[in-house]
């Protein structure tokens, strides 16, 4: 228990001008610290161990998805299971992996974050989406591999979530950066094209159209749009001031929820509702 809490729980029990009142609340006061206590040495460590038991145990399977959705790994099913799915087990394989897996995730799941149209072209060159565990049992990153691409240069993008190991509370996020191989590749700059239709233009021939015998202005506009790829320009940490605490929301929905159940956001089965609200 916090030292100023306790001391503020004893000053308040001194009020009481009932001696015997004021012993057993002084007793009752001393069971609560013992707990505190306990759950500071002993529970929170069993369940830092449990829970990196855990996380080694699902690695291990979620390694195996990455070689089916990579390719790397044919998945042979029981023989009831090729009957009831209506399989032959001789069949062919008609295609490597699970093609835009990881996309189709994301694209699926865009309710969180913002996915454009030049998004869903780069992410089509996603591999993989993995948790990476650090040595504290609490701390993770989320590494996006990805496929050699024209867009940017790096082969996994990475986002850094870092927890107090007293309290359990992210006191600091981290994203990476990008090296994209040109501006235009930058998928915050869209470019959208607008038509303007007129009889004589003449002195606008560089974006002059002659379509189907009517004359038609073609004009290219860039604007500023959100982007996926915003995730990894935030960095944030608890403010030592105010105290405030670090949300670390996005990096638990990758961790528990999209990635350990990506295949339900693949065949779009997750009711977003449940974690976006209704929106009447």
């Amino acid at each position: 228990m916090d030292s100023s809490k306790s001391q503020e729980i004893f000053d308040e029990i001194k009020k009481i001008s009932s001696e015997s009142l004021r012993a057993k609340l002084l007793y009752m006061n001393k069971l609560t610290e013992e707990r505190a206590k306990f759950q500071e040495d002993t529970f929170d460590e069993e369940y830092l161990n449990l829970k990196k038991k855990f996380d080694d145990e699902y690695q291990t399977l979620a390694i195996e998805i990455s070689k089916i959705v990579g390719g790397e790994m044919i998945p042979f099913l029981k023989e009831e299971d090729y009957k009831n799915y209506e399989i032959k087990s001789d069949s062919s394989q008609s295609e490597t992996g699970i093609p835009d897996y990881w996309a189709t995730v994301l694209t699926n799941s865009k309710d969180f974050y913002q996915v454009n149209v030049k998004d869903e072209k780069i992410l089509k060159f996603l591999k993989d989406i993995k948790v990476v565990y650090f040595q504290d049992k609490l701390s993770y990153s989320i590494e996006f591999i990805f496929a050699p691409n024209e867009f940017f240069t790096n082969e996994k993008l990475t986002k850094t979530y870092l927890f107090d190991q007293n309290d359990h509370q992210c006191k600091k996020i981290e994203g990476c950066k990008i090296n994209w191989t040109s501006d235009d590749k930058i998928p915050n700059k869209v470019k959208t094209v607008k038509n303007i239709r007129s009889k004589i233009i003449s002195y606008l021939t560089k974006y002059f159209l002659i379509i189907e015998g009517k004359s038609q202005i073609v004009k290219e506009i860039e604007k500023e749009v959100e982007s996926f790829f915003d995730i990894f320009k935030e960095e944030e940490k608890v403010d030592e001031k105010t105290k405030s605490q670090v949300d670390a929301s996005e990096g638990e929905f990758f961790k528990n929820d999209l990635i350990p159940f990506s295949i339900e956001y693949y065949l779009q089965l997750v009711d977003l509702t449940t974690f976006c609200g209704d929106e009447d």
